[in-house]
């Protein structure tokens, strides 16, 4: 925690949850915790960094990303230091994140064996919230495959529930 506790403007901090709510990444894999954000435009990772450290990583266009982009990604102690920094101000990812950071703790001092064991239990936590895949750690509840589909937040409430899915436009406002 000690990468937030200079942090005076909770704005910035409420700036940069949502941030990562549109453009982060957060996973728990067999060699560990990762985060990060990669997006199009350097000025928010300016922000970013300015809080939490870091460096600037140029990605060069790729399959699924014509463009070029900017990316700052964090692991381990540093990623967790991060998310726990994030996670009470994002929306859309917040349930993702506290999960990771439940996980990370038993992972992180857990042996190589037991971690396999970790990160599997995480994937069907994940899954059964409704991340699978590739997409819990990009924050597409399932069903979510195409631009048809409509994402309405319902509320983050006491039932966890954090997506509603309506397939009709019109009922969105």
């Amino acid at each position: 925690m000690i990468y937030i506790q200079n942090i005076k403007n909770k704005d910035t901090l409420a700036y940069l949850g949502g941030l990562f709510d549109g453009e982060g990444y957060a996973g728990l894999y067999a060699n560990g915790l990762v985060c990060g954000i990669e997006m199009n435009k350097i000025e928010g990772l300016e922000v970013l960094i300015s809080v939490f450290g870091g460096n600037i990583a140029f990605v060069p266009p790729r399959r699924g990303h014509p463009s070029n982009a900017f990316r700052v990604s964090y692991t381990g102690v540093k990623a967790a230091a991060v998310l726990r920094g994030l996670s009470a101000y994002c929306v859309v990812k917040r349930l993702q994140l506290e999960t990771l950071l439940e996980y990370w703790d038993d992972f992180r001092w857990s042996s190589k064996v037991r971690r396999e064991v970790v990160v599997q239990e995480c994937r069907q936590k994940l899954n059964s919230l409704g991340y699978v895949g590739k997409n819990y750690v990009t924050g597409h509840p399932r069903g979510v495959k195409n631009k048809q589909h409509q994402i309405v937040k319902k509320g983050y409430g006491g039932d966890k529930t954090l997506f509603t899915i309506i397939n009709d436009p019109i009922l969105v406002k």
